[in-house]
């Protein structure tokens, strides 16, 4: 995961097999609790109280991939807004996702857990990231993330003779 001001951005990678995601009902849920208060939300006795639920899904009676964001309201899930950014990897277990902050209240930080199953056979959902129902992970989007720079290595000759400001590399 990582974010920006006004996004955040999950990339999900599974190792469960799945060679045609529209025949095989793929379905990826990303959990998330947006005020950290397991009284509000989904009722659980263990778990967070989600507030909000991405799917992204094959239908079983349709052909598509589909992305939506559900929110909990009383006594269940409602579709409040359909998610277009999104990108699924060519061997099929990578999925990214963007979700625009605001659209959960723009939280500082909130609590999540992502489930990947298929509607084929619904005892197969695996929860992540330990495969505990009741576990669940929190992210905050008030730290700076910071990406690993790419390695650059140059090779002087010993007789150049240059200062630091004026060197340029190529490449």
């Amino acid at each position: 995961m990582k974010h920006d001001d006004k996004n955040v951005y999950f990339k999900i990678e599974t190792y469960r097999p799945c060679k045609d995601i529209l025949k095989e009902k793929a379905l990826v849920q990303i959990n998330m609790d947006s005020d950290q208060n397991s009284l509000t939300g989904k009722p659980t006795t263990d778990g967070m109280g989600e507030d909000f639920l991405i799917h992204i899904e094959t239908l079983e009676y349709e052909d598509g991939i589909f992305l939506e964001l559900w929110i909990w309201e009383g006594e269940g899930w409602y579709y409040y807004e359909e998610l277009s950014d999104y990108k699924i990897g060519d061997n099929l277990n990578i999925f990214e996702v963007k979700l625009p902050l605001e659209l959960i209240g723009s939280p500082k930080k909130f609590n999540y857990w992502i489930g990947v199953g298929t509607w084929l056979d619904e005892t197969q959902f695996d929860y992540y990231p330990n495969d505990d129902p009741n576990y669940y992970m929190e992210y905050d989007t008030t730290k700076v993330i910071l990406e690993d720079a790419l390695e650059l290595t140059v090779d002087l000759p010993d007789n150049i003779t240059t200062y630091i400001e004026s060197l340029l590399v190529k490449g």
